[in-house]
């Protein structure tokens, strides 16, 4: 008598699917393959590496660096200081016939750039000293002149009439004689006070 099958009967078991980690990391290695068409030769990659730490590593080299990075931030600060306004200004104390105050040097520098205001006048002026191009003029009881720096020793005259400030490049000469002993003396500023010929 022939065997009848079993309705069920048993299939050999099915391959088993790859896990989600493994196609994850098939993905990656492929993705990789395919963003680096050529692969470094592993000597050749970490003689690379060891140079670029050697150049990193050299003061000579980090001084050169950080000599042009000073530079660029140098030149980068000069241009954007030298505006019209600031150049007005500039031109008009090179006008003017002695120290100019800042009201005196808006009247002028206006001229040239229309919409110059007492504020921006004042900012051109801290900015130019600090450059070393503008120097401050004290005068007692007055408030304070402006004058371009390369000019030599000279000392100034000041009007009451009129209120402007005249230079004068005489000097009497050493005060030293004139201290307490034992005083040393670096340096003297002379202003004289009286009435120009304008005003007489």
């Amino acid at each position: 008598m022939a065997k009848v099958p079993s309705p069920i009967q048993r299939s050999k078991p099915l391959p088993a699917s790859p896990s989600r980690a493994t196609k994850k990391a098939t993905n990656e290695s492929r993705r990789k393959k395919a963003d680096f068409p050529f692969r470094m030769n592993t000597k050749a990659a970490t003689a690379h590496v060891h140079r670029c730490t050697d150049a990193c590593a050299d003061p000579a080299h980090e001084a050169s660096e950080s000599q042009q990075r000073q530079s660029q931030t140098q030149t980068q600060r000069q241009s954007q200081r030298h505006t019209p306004q600031r150049q007005a200004v500039r031109d008009a104390l090179a006008k003017g016939p002695g120290p100019l105050s800042a009201r005196e040097i808006l009247d002028v520098a206006a001229q040239a750039a229309p919409g110059l205001g007492m504020a921006t006048v004042y900012r051109a002026l801290k900015l130019l000293a600090d450059e070393g191009l503008v120097s401050v003029v004290e005068i007692p009881g007055q408030s304070p002149r402006y004058e371009l720096t390369g000019q030599g020793h000279h000392h100034h005259l000041y009007c009451r009439v009129c209120t402007k400030v005249f230079e004068v490049y005489q000097c009497p000469g050493d005060f030293a004689e004139l201290c307490p002993p034992g005083f040393k003396v670096e340096g003297h500023e002379l202003v004289l006070f009286g009435v120009c010929a304008r005003c007489v």
